[in-house]
């Protein structure tokens, strides 16, 4: 199923009845749909790509085949999530980025350059 993003967050909100503000997996959802919107706004006409394996790890975004996972939480170290491990294990990158809530971190996976930034 593909993955919809609206221009105006509000409007999601408001589609979704049960909508929870404090809720951190709709807080996540959120902070995803910006990054979006900014990537769409600040990058006009590159195509924007999501990518998953049939075993269903993911990658949120996929920028002229630069990986850039969403993980809107507070962490207190570097984890590199599943699907962008898998990914620069597939197709080797020079740049991955995590967008976290609060850690900034850079580190080399497997050749890469992993940034971890707070959106």
């Amino acid at each position: 199923m593909p993955k919809i993003y609206l221009e105006d967050v509000g409007v999601r909100n408001t589609i979704l009845t049960a909508f929870q503000p404090q809720n951190p997996d709709q807080q996540g959802q959120i902070v995803e749909n910006f990054v979006y919107n900014q990537l769409r706004k600040n990058y006009p006409g590159l195509a924007i790509k999501y990518w998953r394996t049939k075993s269903g790890v993911k990658v949120h975004f996929i920028v002229e085949s630069v990986p850039i996972e969403v993980k809107y939480a507070e962490m207190k170290r570097p984890v590199l999530p599943s699907g962008l491990r898998v990914f620069i294990s597939a197709y080797p990158v020079e740049q991955a980025y995590i967008l976290t809530k609060n850690l900034l971190h850079r580190e080399v996976q497997k050749n890469s350059s992993v940034i971890w930034l707070p959106v």
